[in-house]
């Protein structure tokens, strides 16, 4: 569900709808909804040319780090808050070196040798979680913030969880930082003309460079980069 079509502007207009008329101790549990049916929609629609079997198979996977890795976010961040000095930067040290290593794991395994070796078997090809690169550095901005006291640790996973998964960034960015997007949640939003009307022109806007400038360029780099040797001449 690309931000480019039709289905994410009706899902926007709906969850937005439904947000605004919602009492405000409703309002985070629907945006965590939102995303989490966003997340779930996209991520069975990446796996729909498998076979039934394989496609289950790495949906469930990508399900299951996707959580594991809100709930360890969400653990992390609270232990930061409860240390001090050294204990607090080996803590973040781990962390930080443990998302970064499943991002790698995820980004760059299909590049190996392994599936060749391993092919015929479940691991020749492991799934690619949808925006995994989006929540693991929103996810480590978010431990960095909390272990510098520039955001305080969010005692809720529910909150945690809207801030890694948020429909809005998951899937094409930007990286959301927690000391703007989590003191949100605990505001009540209600429909306001100039606000929408100033909102509206600044998605607009990103809109028209996403199409008529990024895309655009896309179409020229994609043709460079797909001849390798067109790519080295082009680099000297």
């Amino acid at each position: 569900m690309s931000f480019q079509n039709f289905s994410y502007f009706l899902f926007l207009a709906v969850t937005a709808g439904c947000y605004l008329k919602a009492p405000k101790k409703a309002q985070t549990p629907l945006l965590l909804a939102a995303s989490v049916l966003f997340y779930g929609i996209n991520l069975a629609a990446t796996y729909t040319a498998a076979p039934g079997a394989a496609a289950a198979f790495r949906c469930a996977v990508s399900a299951v780090l996707v959580a594991g890795v809100v709930w360890y976010v969400h653990r992390t961040a609270n232990a930061l808050a409860g240390q001090e000095g050294a204990a607090r930067g080996l803590l973040l040290r781990r962390a930080v070196v443990t998302l970064l290593a499943v991002l790698a794991v995820f980004k760059y395994y299909n590049l190996s040798p392994l599936p060749t070796l391993l092919d015929g078997t479940v691991l020749a090809k492991l799934p690619f979680p949808l925006g995994i690169s989006f929540f693991t550095f929103t996810a480590v901005g978010y431990l960095v913030d909390v272990a510098r006291g520039d955001c305080p640790a969010e005692p809720r996973i529910s909150h945690t969880a809207v801030l890694l998964l948020f429909f809005g960034t998951v899937a094409s960015g930007p990286i959301c930082r927690g000391g703007q997007l989590l003191p949100q949640l605990d505001q009540e939003h209600r429909f306001d003309e100039a606000r929408t009307v100033n909102a509206l022109r600044l998605f607009a806007l990103g809109l028209f460079k996403r199409v008529a400038v990024a895309d655009v360029l896309g179409l020229v780099v994609n043709v460079v980069f797909a001849d390798a040797k067109m790519s080295r001449s082009f680099m000297r």
